[in-house]
């Protein structure tokens, strides 16, 4: 049985479980053994693979970037079990980024938020992907 754990600081790990019965010589259940093992990596592992054929196949069956971008933030965020996520585009030519996508999980009350970042368009001088704003702001500090 797979499960996901929680660390004692809280961050999440996947387990898998296995759970037998042991019996006594009349065959009558007297206890139960269980063997645990850490499964993280190789399920980390399924899950990119997973994303990356969830990804090849919106943008294989997508003429453009813009009808991609749907199918790609839902694939992302449902594969890698993100609550919200949205697709952001750069224009180079006026160095602004602009939201093409809003997605987020259909139990989770966001429409606030999805309007918001459907309007939003930043301007500056975008660095290279990983940082969280325009190039020497104080907001363009690495995230990953």
């Amino acid at each position: 049985m797979l499960l996901r754990n929680y660390r004692k600081d809280g961050t999440p790990y996947w387990n898998d479980l296995w759970i037998a019965p042991v019996r006594n010589e009349m065959g009558r259940v007297v206890q139960y053994v269980g063997i645990q093992q850490d499964v993280t990596e190789r399920e980390q592992a399924m899950r990119r693979v997973t994303t990356e054929a969830s990804i090849i196949r919106a943008l294989a069956e997508s003429p453009t970037l813009q009808e991609a971008a749907p199918r790609l933030l839902r694939a992302i965020c449902e594969t890698q079990e993100w609550d919200v996520g949205t697709f952001w585009r750069l224009d180079p030519r006026t160095g602004t980024l602009r939201c093409l996508d809003f997605w987020h999980a259909a139990d989770l009350e966001v429409s606030e938020l999805s309007v918001s970042a459907a309007k939003r368009v930043m301007r500056g001088t975008w660095d290279s992907p990983g940082t969280s704003g325009p190039k020497g702001s104080r907001s363009g500090s690495e995230i990953w």
